[in-house]
């Protein structure tokens, strides 16, 4: 299942949607394989692009025409289950094929490089792996200020760490009740990094 935890960018708005359109400088009718996403102040480059989920780094380079061609500074990102590509970044942050990256970690900065008229991100999404170049719609995964973004988080439950699916709204992270079906009791502990819940058995 394909699920942001954070946004490739702070307050996205798209400038160039998903699917066949002119394109600006070649002016031939292409498929765009994802959707451009706006600099917050146009025409002003360095706005910070983050990981959309934890991940696994592919691809961290210039495009091999140079950083004026195709996708100029770009990033893929193998998530589980789907991939993401960034591209005409301005900046790359220094990650290599292969580290690991967490939702919301800075992967680089927007920027003009590549086949592009203005500062703006491609951000493009495929099913499964990055290999299969099945593209689908990023907007429609795009966070909204009012969904409710899930996210894993680990727990300690008897001793016992689980990693469980939470909710988190407002900052503050709600684990689904189906995840804690031996559970009754939730009590957090200052001096540790985890909740401590305790089951029926333990409570």
């Amino acid at each position: 299942m394909i699920r942001f935890a954070h946004n490739p960018v702070e307050s996205p708005r798209t400038t160039s949607p998903f699917g066949w359109r002119l394109h600006p400088i070649l002016k031939e009718r292409i498929k765009h394989n994802g959707i451009d996403l706006a600099a917050k102040v146009p025409g002003r480059t360095g706005d910070p692009i983050y990981a959309v989920a934890d991940g696994t780094v592919l691809i961290s380079k210039v495009n091999e025409g140079g950083p004026k061609a195709g996708y100029g500074y770009y990033i893929v990102i193998q998530h589980d289950g789907f991939a993401t590509l960034s591209g005409h970044m301005e900046e790359l942050s220094k990650l290599k094929q292969g580290d690991k990256v967490k939702a919301g970690q800075q992967i680089g900065t927007m920027g003009n490089t590549g086949t592009s008229t203005n500062p703006h991100l491609h951000f493009a999404l495929t099913i499964g792996n990055y290999s299969s170049k099945q593209w689908v719609d990023p907007a429609r995964y795009i966070i909204k200020e009012d969904d409710e973004v899930v996210q894993k988080i680990k727990i300690e439950i008897n001793g016992v760490i689980r990693e469980v699916e939470a909710i988190n709204k407002e900052g503050n992270n709600f684990v689904k009740l189906r995840d804690l079906t031996d559970a009754i009791k939730v009590e957090y502990d200052p001096k540790r990094s985890l909740p401590i819940v305790k089951s029926k058995a333990g409570a």
